[in-house]
């Protein structure tokens, strides 16, 4: 059995007015609810995420050079120009047994480097055998428009040595870029 309220009038919660609620609801059979806009979000929420990955794109480097990672880049247009954007990259590297070699990465907006580390060794190997290291950090940016953007993600070795980026097919060997657009 379904249960029914029938009231003509609300008090105020300070006692010095009524609601009246006299056909306001009559014929509703469903709930509307509003569409909820990015203007009624409020500062700190995430308004989307993007996502871009390296699997199975084996990189061979032998430079010094910053240079493009292979598949770890994202091309989004920002829902307003207060959004401030999150980017979470994670890299993954390999040397060959005997190699003293040692990489870094950057993050690049629109072509520009965002962020880019004072050393090209923040992953060092001195590879007795086969050696694997992982790298992660993260950058908030703050780009101030609402045109397209296209984030991506270069590495660059401390010397000419050789370095295997996303090594095999496998998702453990995978480098990535993960971005949250926030609501500035």
């Amino acid at each position: 059995m379904a249960s029914k309220i029938k009231v003509d009038q609300i008090q105020t919660a300070d006692g010095t007015g009524t609601i009246a609620l006299q056909n306001q609801l009559s014929g509703m059979t469903t709930a509307s609810l509003p569409t909820v806009t990015t203007d009624k979000l409020g500062t700190g929420a995430v308004l989307s995420i993007h996502r871009a990955e390296s699997t199975g794109s084996q990189q061979v480097l032998q430079t010094t050079s910053w240079t493009d990672l292979t598949g770890v880049t994202v091309t989004l247009t920002p829902k307003s120009s207060s959004s401030k954007f999150l980017l979470v990259g994670s890299v993954h590297g390999n040397a060959n047994p005997g190699n003293t070699a040692g990489f870094s990465f950057r993050f690049l907006r629109n072509g520009t480097a965002i962020h880019t580390p004072a050393y090209k060794h923040e992953a060092y190997f001195n590879a007795p055998t086969d050696w694997y290291a992982r790298l992660s950090k993260s950058k908030l940016d703050e780009p101030n428009t609402a045109s397209s953007i296209t984030y991506k993600i270069q590495v660059g070795q401390h010397n000419t040595q050789t370095v295997y980026y996303n090594y095999g097919s496998n998702a453990m060997f995978a480098s990535e870029i993960v971005i949250w657009e926030v609501e500035g």
